[in-house]
């Protein structure tokens, strides 16, 4: 399920003309649930804006694919923010987005277990996922689920992009103890807009017009 699709230039322009969460929330209706409350619709759009300002100064082409709330089929799981094209040589790539609204401040990592870090959730500080696994687990259910990708194939990144943490508090979440998830889902904090920016222009170099988004 796709709550959204577009071609990288449809998103800017759905951006600049405010109409980006009408059409999310319609994207949501069309598929019989509900987006959420005023909290997580003001979220979408502080995080999206952020994606625009990646996006918008790129050389990514603007018959890229974009995708918002992409569900992965036989769970709960969706995925923030996909962008997808082809690399220089013909590749099929998927760039997959865990976007993030944490600050450093109020996060810290829990070393006692697994892929599991502390920080401001509901009010409180609570236990949670690292982002960076969160995205290896979502292209990893994705390569089990869908033999579109296997076949193609279509290569999957994922990344997390977590634009309001502020980069002194990095190695809260950027260190040995999450190495096996932040090694093939990097992590991308406030200030790395240029160095998200050149990441998706190394895979996503020849647009697809939303062709792979279709396959998965």
């Amino acid at each position: 399920m796709l709550v959204y699709e577009n071609t990288k230039s449809g998103f800017l322009d759905d951006v600049l003309e405010g109409q980006l969460v009408p059409e999310i929330k319609q994207g949501y209706e069309s598929q019989g649930i509900g987006m959420g409350g005023p909290g997580e619709v003001k979220a979408w759009k502080n995080s999206l804006q952020y994606m625009h300002t990646v996006l918008s100064g790129s050389a990514v082409p603007g018959d890229a694919g974009v995708a918002i709330e992409f569900k992965i089929p036989l769970t709960s799981r969706r995925i923030d923010f996909l962008v997808s094209g082809y690399d220089e040589t013909e590749n099929a790539n998927v760039v997959i987005v865990e976007l993030k609204q944490w600050d450093g401040d109020s996060t810290d990592a829990v070393e006692a277990k697994d892929g599991i870090v502390k920080t401001a959730l509901g009010g409180g500080i609570r236990e949670t996922t690292h982002p960076s696994y969160q995205a290896v687990s979502y292209a990893q259910l994705l390569k089990d689920f869908n033999i579109s990708i296997r076949e193609k194939p279509i290569t999957l990144h994922p990344l997390a992009y977590l634009h309001n943490f502020e980069p002194q508090y990095r190695e809260v979440l950027d260190n040995d103890h999450y190495q096996p998830y932040t090694e093939q889902a990097p992590l991308y904090v406030r200030g790395d807009t240029k160095k998200l920016r050149a990441f998706l222009e190394s895979q996503i170099e020849v647009g697809d017009d939303r062709e792979n988004l279709y396959e998965m």
